[in-house]
């Protein structure tokens, strides 16, 4: 129950900052440590495999929960006109973090 609940929570806290490729590497290190956790805790490989299962479900879970719950709308987000690099002559402005639009 409780490494449902830390996946839940994980996932969600992923959510926040990343977008939903972070869930290849975070999925396979849930499942190896949770494997591992289960298997040398004295489990069978069956029961080894479902807590595995159960595992990256939750985290996966979490995260579609973080991302419907703490979800930006892109109408919110302000165009920080500061930041202008030019790359071979276009200027690239970042409008945020993960966002670019390349001007003339």
């Amino acid at each position: 129950m409780l490494l449902v609940a830390s996946a839940l929570f994980f996932g969600a806290a992923l959510s926040l900052r990343h977008d939903v490729f972070v869930l290849i590497p975070g999925s396979l290190l849930t499942a190896v440590a949770a494997f591992a956790f289960s298997f040398t805790g004295g489990d069978s490989f069956g029961v080894a495999l479902l807590v595995t299962t159960v595992a990256v479900a939750a985290l996966q879970s979490g995260y579609l929960a973080g991302v419907t719950i703490f979800r930006r709308d892109v109408d919110d987000v302000k165009p920080d006109a500061s930041i202008v690099h030019t790359y071979g002559g276009v200027n690239v402005v970042y409008l945020n973090r993960r966002w670019l639009a390349k001007t003339r």
